[in-house]
Formats: structure tokens, C-alpha cells, sequence
């Protein structure tokens, strides 16, 4: 937790300051609208990483949540709305781990999914704030690993390529059934975002046979540089975005959308490469030495 403590909240604040200049610079509402939330808690929220509180105490109160989890008003930033939830993956990981010597971890992890699920399956898509809003989708990641990384044996690939598969038809079919697609960004689609979730886990398995070849491909090779600093364009396009608006709508009218476009895109990226150089470089950790051997290498990239 301290590798990830220093890994994330030094860039993360950075982009709390960005975020406050822009607002300000901008004349926008910097408490994102909401009047009945008091500075001190809008602040200290936003500094501490927490959040998703508000959505908590909404739900508790009210037995509803919001559409979307990024309509929090208590978001300076709303792209941070997925961190709040990040944070939360770790501390459960972290607490499986403690527990381990007691408890089998496949059994502890198979049993605290299958409890989710319950949650989920009785209330889909409540937006509570917490860690059973997201962790089905957080899950496929772990199953994409434990699938191409992990498989004692052929018949244990073979389980998991099922459960995804049978996983994704059935979530395809309540999608549908429920009018999930196409997925709209002011509203949250359980189903639908859920099978996505499914069917791009499908997807990493079945092209992992061609791993090597395209990540020595120069395409694959410019996008592992963006990769690298890619934390930082996920924390600083937004307000990035927002300052580049007016200088985007004045080329827009001159040159097109097409130059405007790429004009501000490659602004964009600029702009978060020095943003990683100031705020994310020099607080990445010393890489750990692990000691177990792998079957096969991971394919599969965590963020941050």
C-alpha cells in the first residue's frame, strides 16, 4: 500500500492543482454545482481521495444513488470518480492477502465474488460509493490473468475460458433483454458494461498467441510510449480540454474540424508528457525482484 500511496497520490494532486487553476482561470463553477455541500468537506474529500463518501451517505439516506458514479458533485475532477473506486480494489486485495494463512485464497476470493454477485444480481447498477459497484468488471481482469498466467493445467484454462463465455452469453442476453445497448454516457448499464467487460476479456485471451509480433510492431511500439505516461493523459486531458476550448472553437471556425482536432489532441499529449515528467516520473517505485516463476507472461496492464 505504500508503493501505492507513492505511486498515485503525488500525480494525483497535481492534477487537483490543474484541475483548481483551470476552473479558475475559466470562471467555472470549481464545486461542480452543488451549493449544499460545504468547502471544508468539498476539500477535504477531494485531498484525502474519499470521495465516493458522498455517494455512500446518499445511499444509506436515500436508498438511491445517481445515474453515474462521475456525477459525484463532490468531484473537482470528474475523471477521478474511477480512482475512488481503485483504491478501494487494493485495500480488498491487500486485506485477501492478510487473511490468506487462514483461509484459502481461491476459497476467500471465490466466496467474496460470489457475494457481490448476489448484491449485484438483487440490485444491478446501484451506484453505492463503495467497492460492489465495480468489482465484477475489475474481476475479468483477475480472471484474464489467472487464465494466461496462472492455469495449472489445461483443463483448469478450459473452466475459465467457459465461465467467460458463459458468463458474456448471459450478460449479452440480459443486456438486450433490458435495453442496456448502446451504452450512454448518463446512465449506467450493468449488464451491458458488464459484458463488454466479458467479451474484451475473451478477446485479450484469444490474441495473446500474437503478443510478440505486435508488440514488436512499430504501431504497438509508439503506443508503449504514450503507455508509459499514460497516468498522467488520463489525469490532466480533462482540464486540459477545458483551457484548450477556446483556442480549439477559434481554429475550428478557421481551419476546420480536422485541424482543430489534431491541433488539440497533440496538445493534449504534450501537455501530459510534461505533466509526467514533473509529477509522475521522479515518484515511480523501484521495481520489486519476485522470485516465482511464471508459466507465461502477463498480457494484461493495470492501471496506474
Amino acid at each position: 500500500m505504500r508503493r501505492r500511496v507513492r505511486r498515485i497520490v503525488p500525480p494525483y494532486l497535481g492534477s487537483l492543482a490543474l484541475a483548481a487553476v483551470v476552473k479558475l482561470a475559466t470562471s467555472a463553477d470549481l464545486f461542480n454545482g452543488s451549493r449544499s455541500i460545504s468547502r471544508a468537506w468539498f476539500w477535504l474529500s477531494n485531498l484525502s481521495l474519499t470521495q465516493w463518501s458522498y455517494l455512500t451517505a446518499r445511499w444509506l439516506q436515500n436508498g438511491d444513488g445517481l445515474a453515474a458514479p462521475w456525477f459525484n458533485p463532490m468531484l473537482l475532477l470528474g475523471v477521478h470518480w474511477s480512482l475512488n473506486y481503485e483504491e478501494q480494489f487494493y485495500l480488498l486485495c491487500g486485506l485477501i492477502l492478510v487473511f490468506h494463512r487462514k483461509v484459502r485464497t481461491v476459497v476467500l476470493v471465490a466466496a467474496f465474488t460470489a457475494g457481490v454477485a448476489f448484491f449485484n444480481i438483487l440490485w444491478p447498477g446501484r451506484i453505492t460509493g463503495l467497492f460492489v459497484d465495480y468489482w465484477l468488471q475489475f474481476f475479468c481482469g483477475v480472471l484474464v490473468y489467472l487464465r494466461l498466467c496462472r492455469s495449472p493445467s489445461r483443463g483448469t484454462a478450459r473452466a475459465l475460458d467457459a465461465l467467460l463465455i458463459g458468463g458474456a452469453i448471459v450478460l449479452l442476453i440480459c443486456a438486450l433483454r433490458r435495453g442496456d445497448f448502446p451504452l450512454l454516457p448518463n446512465q449506467l448499464q450493468f449488464h451491458g458494461q458488464l459484458a463488454v467487460c466479458a467479451v474484451y476479456a475473451l478477446l485479450l485471451i484469444a490474441l495473446r498467441r500474437y503478443d510478440e509480433a505486435a508488440s514488436a510492431s512499430l504501431p504497438m511500439r509508439a503506443l508503449g510510449f504514450f503507455g508509459k505516461f499514460s497516468y498522467s493523459i488520463y489525469l490532466v486531458h480533462r482540464p486540459m480540454l477545458d483551457a484548450l476550448e477556446p483556442v480549439s472553437q477559434s481554429l475550428q471556425s478557421r481551419l476546420g474540424w480536422a485541424a482543430a482536432d489534431v491541433w488539440t489532441f497533440g496538445a493534449v499529449l504534450v501537455s501530459a508528457y510534461a505533466f509526467y515528467r514533473v509529477f509522475e516520473k521522479p515518484f515511480l517505485n523501484p521495481s520489486l525482484a519476485f522470485s516465482v516463476q511464471r508459466r507465461r507472461s502477463p498480457a494484461v496492464l493495470f492501471l496506474p
